[in-house]
C-alpha cells in the first residue's frame, strides 16, 4: 500500500503491507467523520509499516495536463479520493520512483509475517511479478 500526502508538499509518504482484516463490531469512538456524520465501517484493515519518507516523493504532474511525468500512465484525477487501487501498469513506475529516490532506506531490512525482508529484494520482486502479470495479460 502507498501513502500519499494531499495539498501542499503532496506525493507518497509511506509504504505498507497488508497483514490482516478485523470486523468492527461498534463504531462508538471510530476517528471516521464522514460530512459530520460518523461512518459505519464494517472492517478495519491491519497494516504494517515497510518504510517511511523524510519528505513526500512527489509524482511531478504536468501543470497543464495533470499527468505524472514519473509514472507512466497516472493522472491526478485518478488518485482523488479516499482510496484507490494502481492499475498494474502504474505499479512498476511507483517502485523505481520507490528505488531511485531513497538508496539508502530500501537497502534496510523490514518485518514481514515474522520473517526479517530486504525491502529492494521485496520491491524488485513485486515489480517482477507485476510486470510478468502485465505481460501475460496482452
Amino acid at each position: 500500500m502507498l501513502l500519499r500526502k494531499t495539498g501542499k508538499g503532496n506525493g507518497l509518504i509511506a509504504l505498507w503491507y497488508y497483514e490482516t482484516a478485523e470486523t468492527i463490531s461498534n463504531n462508538e469512538g471510530s476517528p471516521w467523520i464522514n460530512n459530520t456524520v460518523r461512518s459505519l465501517y464494517k472492517w478495519k484493515l491491519v497494516c504494517k509499516k515497510i518504510l517511511e519518507f523524510e519528505d513526500p516523493i512527489s509524482e511531478e504532474f504536468d501543470g497543464s495536463t495533470k499527468i505524472s511525468k514519473r509514472i507512466p500512465g497516472l493522472k491526478l484525477g485518478f488518485l482523488q479520493g479516499d482510496m484507490r487501487k494502481l492499475k498494474d501498469h502504474m505499479v512498476p513506475g511507483y517502485i523505481d520512483l520507490i528505488l531511485n529516490q531513497n538508496k539508502e532506506k530500501i537497502n534496510s531490512s523490514f518485518d514481514y509475517f515474522n520473517e526479517n525482508k530486504s525491502i529492494d529484494n521485496f520491491l524488485m520482486d513485486v515489480k517482477s511479478r507485476i510486470t510478468k502479470q502485465i505481460g501475460e495479460s496482452f
